[in-house]
């Protein structure tokens, strides 16, 4: 009897098979049936049971049985951003032979790339989200933050002080006297409110403990907007 959806058969005593598994069902949202094939192998006696040891096998509506890197492929054919996969199979030179190769290299050595799997995602593998990137992406934003406020801080009074090398307070009284009312706009920063020396020592400080919000994930958002406009307030004077 062929199955109304396309089954993916697959090793039932393998935990890499098993964990994989799980992610391609995921990705697949419950379009590719599967099942091990110690359980269903005797409904398709046309295959040998030693294949079905070697690779998956993805038995279609019409009867059709793809094996390995291309039964892999063709099950992820209606996943989008996947479905290049089954196109460059049938249409690149050398990407089948070479998804074929791999795929054996994998299957001979499912042990090893089960640990590996489970070193680098653990168990429970789970569709792409960016996440991590982005999680990582936001710490690394805090950390250059933080050395930016840090690293003003111990200079910013000789830079821009009241006795500074260019006084911020002179600086912001030249800019309203060129451009007037346009100031604000043309020089976006918060020291149009004051510029003295300990509001400029205090900016860093509140710029540093924002960067360790955005660090630490400690409202972070709220974290990032005003270390944005305390660093945007800096450069604009300094």
């Amino acid at each position: 009897m062929l199955p109304i959806a396309p089954l993916l058969i697959f090793d039932g005593d393998c935990s890499f098979c098993r964990i994989w598994l799980g992610y391609w069902q995921k990705l697949t949202n419950g379009r590719i049936a599967a099942a091990p094939f110690q359980e269903v192998a005797g409904q398709f006696p046309n295959i040998p049971r030693e294949n079905f040891q070697r690779a998956v096998h993805l038995i279609l509506p019409d009867g059709e049985a793809l094996t390995a890197a291309h039964a892999a492929f063709r099950s992820l054919a209606d996943v989008p951003g996947y479905g290049w996969m089954l196109w460059a199979y049938h249409h690149v030179p050398g990407f089948a032979g070479a998804s074929e190769f791999f795929y054996r290299q994998i299957a001979a050595h499912r042990n090893f790339f089960y640990y590996v799997t489970v070193f680098l995602w653990g168990k429970h593998l789970e569709p792409a989200t960016y996440g991590i990137a982005t999680r990582w992406f936001l710490r690394c934003l805090g950390v250059i933050y933080l050395i930016a406020f840090l690293s003003l801080e111990v200079q910013i009074q000789g830079l821009i002080g009241a006795r500074g090398i260019l006084p911020a307070a002179a600086f912001l009284d030249a800019v309203r006297g060129f451009y007037g009312a346009s100031s604000w706009l043309r020089l976006p920063t918060l020291f149009w409110l004051g510029a003295g020396d300990t509001v400029l020592k205090l900016t860093c400080v509140a710029g540093a403990l924002a960067s360790f919000a955005i660090i630490g994930n400690f409202a972070r958002r709220a974290a990032l907007a005003i270390a944005f406009v305390l660093y945007l307030s800096l450069v604009a004077v300094c």
